[in-house]
């Protein structure tokens, strides 16, 4: 539900980005290329360089954002995942579980905004068990329901694969370096893993939790271009 004020972490990115989406404010996709050390997201047509203007029609872009030496080859593109990669539709879970647990509104959020009030859990300073156990004590969940509401949080969080971009990305491979950089938490590595195989997708992938970095921190865009082999420059700004 819209009034839901859930904990602090990775999922309430995805939950705004839900929420957007079903106001018909769609959020657009942002993936940030690397055009040797620079980088480019999304704009208004007015703005475009012809030069990599086939990559910016490909992803159904109408212009980007870019630096100084338009001429530069594009060396790496780095993704997002909730909301890019995923589809991540509203949080059903929540009203599910309010209902299936016969508390009123302001009760379910108070309960839920106990659960990683600091929002640690997206620089790993809260594990997915420590999450588990403390959904469970905050909503007095036997055993048997905490196991099944960690699993339909999952289901929310991993959304589904837009099948589309995913087909796109997989031609790149061998082009130029593919990469992922993601606010996360601790055992989305695992679920995003099963279910669509990110790791045979892209060179590496960076997962806020398990660096212990997080967006829009520059520090994590540095990680990711240090990782993929990027020297970038300090002047870049146009970031996930």
């Amino acid at each position: 539900m819209n009034s839901h004020t859930p904990p602090r972490t990775e999922h309430n990115r995805r939950q705004a980005r839900s929420q957007a989406r079903a106001t018909h404010h769609r959020p657009i996709r942002r993936p940030t290329a690397l055009l040797g050390s620079l980088a480019f997201a999304p704009v208004p047509a007015n703005i475009v360089s012809p030069r990599i203007g086939t990559l910016c029609t490909r992803f159904g872009f109408r212009g980007l954002v870019w630096n100084r030496c338009a001429s530069m080859a594009i060396r790496a593109v780095v993704f997002d995942i909730g909301g890019v990669l995923e589809r991540v539709g509203p949080p059903l879970w929540v009203e599910a579980w309010r209902a299936r647990l016969g508390l009123t509104q302001s009760e379910f959020d108070g309960a839920v905004a106990c659960v990683d009030p600091d929002g640690l859990a997206q620089t790993g300073g809260f594990t997915e068990s420590q999450m588990r156990s403390s959904y469970a004590e905050a909503l007095r969940l036997s055993v048997a329901q905490a196991d099944e509401l960690t699993a339909d949080i999952w289901d929310w969080y991993c959304g589904e694969l837009d099948e589309q971009l995913m087909s796109y990305v997989r031609t790149l491979r061998g082009r130029v370096r593919t990469g992922i950089v993601s606010n996360s938490a601790d055992g989305a590595r695992r679920e995003e893993s099963r279910r669509y195989g990110f790791p045979d997708l892209v060179d590496d992938i960076v997962y806020s939790h398990e660096v212990g970095l997080a967006k829009p921190d520059p520090a994590i865009f540095y990680l990711a271009c240090a990782r993929l082999g990027v020297q970038p420059r300090p002047a870049v700004h146009h970031l996930i």
